[in-house]
């Protein structure tokens, strides 16, 4: 597969952003690594953008037409480049860099099940069992290794597939059968 200079560009400037953004948390607070709405900005502002901006300067390139099927493989293989660069800094992060990482991001893992049993249970405290079991739950997670962050960039790549085919939908613009033959015929 071949892939666009467009796709290539935005991927690496994309995965570089998050490097960049995650490299920010890390000397700002290591814990926004893990939180729920800072982890969340990859996902919700920077991936989407540099994959709409692909899709766009391919339709550009492509004379202001761009059918559906070009132009969700022009945004899904950006934001699958974006990811890959984001998951593989996470695991060199969390693995070579500050194996301390893996203890911080299970506190935070904690204190999220805490609030969300406690919000299942009617806003009650938990007893202490309860919480004894979600401790050693979390516990149970290693650190991260080459096979479970493999998954992940598997499992998030599959589920970047719908902000691909919502661009591509927004992107595409079919040509017109007539408008086209006439170019065609100028270039003649």
């Amino acid at each position: 597969m071949n892939l666009s200079e467009n796709v290539q560009r935005n991927g690496l400037i994309g995965g570089l952003s998050v490097v960049i953004l995650f490299l920010a948390y890390y000397f700002i607070d290591p814990n926004l690594l893990f939180g729920q709405i800072s982890s969340g900005i990859p996902f919700l502002f920077i991936f989407p953008l540099f994959m709409t901006l692909s899709a766009v300067a391919d339709k550009r390139e492509n004379g202001g037409y761009l059918e559906i099927t070009p132009a969700f493989k022009s945004a899904f293989f950006t934001g699958l480049l974006a990811l890959f660069i984001m998951v593989a800094f996470n695991f060199i992060l969390q693995t070579i860099i500050d194996p301390t990482l893996v203890e911080k991001s299970k506190e935070v893992a904690f204190d999220a099940a805490i609030e969300l049993a406690e919000a299942f249970s009617g806003g009650e405290e938990l007893d202490d069992d309860a919480i004894q079991e979600i401790r050693e739950k979390i516990e149970e997670t290693g650190s991260p290794t080459l096979g479970n962050s493999l998954i992940s960039f598997l499992l998030m790549g599959a589920l970047g597939a719908v902000p691909a085919v919502i661009i591509a939908l927004f992107v595409r613009k079919k040509e017109d059968p007539l408008e086209k033959l006439k170019r065609e015929e100028s270039l003649n």
